[in-house]
């Protein structure tokens, strides 16, 4: 549907119901339309979490993580059209290691404004 200058996903439901005239006969029909496309979004979007959650305790490792979370995000691009994944590694004379970052309360925000 074609709403505020750009398509979107939409879910309705609706029922036809006869509406009786004087003579018992059908003269006209209702035709109620409910728009549930909050509804299904929401359901849609928490299967993904449930999902997410399902798979993610199969990880052994980091890259297994990413492989798993990817696989399963994959399966939801309408929700998710995109999706970034970060590793950080602090160097430890000159090998990778899957150590903690630990950030500054502020640093964050100086990330995002830069």
């Amino acid at each position: 549907m074609d709403r505020q200058g750009y398509l979107e996903e939409t879910f309705f439901t609706f029922s036809f119901s006869p509406i009786r005239d004087e003579t018992g006969g059908v003269g006209g029909l209702f035709h109620p339309v409910t728009e549930t496309t909050s509804k299904m979004l929401a359901e849609r979007r928490t299967r993904a979490l449930r999902d997410l959650a399902a798979r993610a305790g199969k990880a052994k490792t980091s890259d297994e993580a990413f492989t798993l979370a990817a696989q399963t995000l994959s399966e939801f691009s309408l929700d998710i059209p995109f999706t970034l994944f970060l590793s950080t590694r602090c160097p430890r004379r000159g090998s990778p290691s899957d150590g903690p970052l630990r950030l500054a309360a502020g640093d964050f925000q100086r990330a995002r404004s830069s």
